[in-house]
């Protein structure tokens, strides 16, 4: 049976698989806990979300190109975008306020930095 739903961008679908097939991994491991996940080759693509930043937060971040610039793939588990338990907290290091990600999408990719777009104090903003 075929996936019929808009679940959402197959060119999305495409470079996050072709990517990680040039990797001979099918795992990515979640930029704040480095718990590792699973990736599917269905949509939801991951327990959690996919983003691209120009800024690589760790090794576990994928180098990839995209329209000739470099970009980091990253990924962040379910668990920690909801804030689920003590070690899935996230706070801002200049007002403390915990990060939340719960209005993200799960299983997809956003194309821009998804901790640079939500600021939590003027601080962040400089």
């Amino acid at each position: 049976m075929e996936d019929e739903g808009n679940h959402g961008n197959d060119d999305t679908r495409c470079f996050i698989l072709s990517t990680l097939a040039a990797l001979h991994t099918s795992r990515m491991a979640c930029l704040l806990c480095h718990s590792s996940m699973l990736v599917f080759d269905r949509y939801p693509l991951v327990d959690g979300t996919f983003f691209l930043s120009p800024r690589q937060y760790s090794r576990c971040c994928l180098e990839v190109k995209v329209e000739g610039r470099t970009q980091y793939l990253s990924a962040v588990c379910m668990a920690c975008l909801e804030g689920w338990g003590p070690n899935h907290i996230l706070r801002c290091v200049y007002c403390g306020t915990p990060w939340d990600g719960s209005s993200l999408v799960l299983g997809t990719m956003y194309s821009y930095d998804i901790f640079a777009a939500m600021h939590c104090c003027i601080e962040r903003t400089k």
